[in-house]
């Protein structure tokens, strides 16, 4: 993203950049401000202007220039198990998979509110979600594509 690679290390609950110029990719340096850490264990992460971090339960936390900002979901069922997240760049969605129940989420990135759901057989073999906004398509991984609304 930007001039950037951002790497998400899960064990550590830590997020890192690597600059990029036109000599390379620079050191690694820690993308959050000194005081900030993350509070859940993450298992995905995405990027629009912020970066977005999700749990295995469905917790996300949202963080601005290496800030954690004030968002919340809710909609969600309880105990539900997300393995991946997506954001819309120009739009104003959140999309969390669940595999383990063949749905995906949809939630405001204003809000929190998951409001829609798709949930169908194919999604139980899904491994990776994006949104494909040129094409007004959510593209779930591997070989299932949906339309957005």
């Amino acid at each position: 993203f930007g001039n950037g690679l951002y790497v998400l290390e899960k064990g550590n609950k830590e997020i890192f950049k690597y600059t990029y110029s036109d000599s390379g990719f620079g050191e690694r340096t820690r993308w959050f401000k000194e005081s900030q850490v993350m509070t859940v264990v993450p298992v995905d992460m995405a990027i629009d202007v912020d970066i977005w971090v999700v749990s295995e339960k469905g917790v996300v936390e949202r963080f601005r220039r290496g800030v954690k900002e004030n968002f919340a979901l809710t909609g969600l069922p309880v105990d539900v198990q997300i393995s991946k997240i997506a954001v819309e760049r120009d739009g104003s969605r959140v999309a969390l998979l669940s595999p383990k129940t063949g749905t995906v989420f949809f939630c405001s990135k204003d809000s929190g509110s998951c409001s829609q759901q798709i949930k169908a057989e194919k999604l139980f073999m899904a491994r990776d979600i994006e949104f494909d906004e040129e094409n007004k398509l959510v593209v779930l991984f591997p070989g299932f594509v949906g339309v957005l609304n």
